[in-house]
């Protein structure tokens, strides 16, 4: 079942800072931000801003959480996908799940709600352009429910 919303019920479920910029444009550069623009988040937006936080961590690089992160911003960082385009889908398969891994491990898990609780990131797609790599992928959640998801990233040769 394709969602075609937003949670925005927040009743007795704890909410993050939605720390992303909505991305409806690729290519375009959004900053990060908490001010005037936050808004708050629960539910699957909740859930895809966390799988995105430990996607895009270098593995090891909290040293008060060494198990949380992937490879995947190294190799994007050495440049290794833009030297090895054909291996886009092997890499992000494997790091993706080795974020879910690491999100299914958090004490928290068992007072997640369904849809807060990602089990499968499936790339549908990317497209290389000199420095910038955009991937789409399909957001599984335990409920059933699943979301499109544009993943920006960009490397400085």
């Amino acid at each position: 079942m394709a969602r075609s919303f937003i949670s925005i019920n927040y009743k007795n479920r704890l909410i993050d800072l939605s720390l992303f910029p909505e991305l409806s444009t690729p290519g375009i550069n959004a900053n990060m931000s908490i001010g005037p623009n936050s808004k708050v988040i629960t539910g699957p937006s909740k859930a895809c801003q966390r799988f995105l936080i430990v996607f895009l961590t270098k593995l090891g690089s909290d040293a008060s959480r060494p198990t949380m992160g992937t490879r995947f911003p190294s190799m994007l960082q050495t440049g290794m996908i833009f030297i090895s385009p054909g291996q886009v889908e092997q890499i992000f398969n494997v790091e993706a799940l080795a974020a879910i891994t690491y999100l299914r491990s958090l004490p928290d898990i068992n007072t997640r709600s369904l849809d807060e609780i990602v089990t499968e990131v499936r790339l549908t797609n990317y497209s290389i352009s000199r420095t910038l790599l955009t991937i789409e992928a399909n957001v599984s959640f335990a409920d059933g429910s699943t979301l499109p998801m544009v993943i920006p990233t960009t490397w400085q040769p």
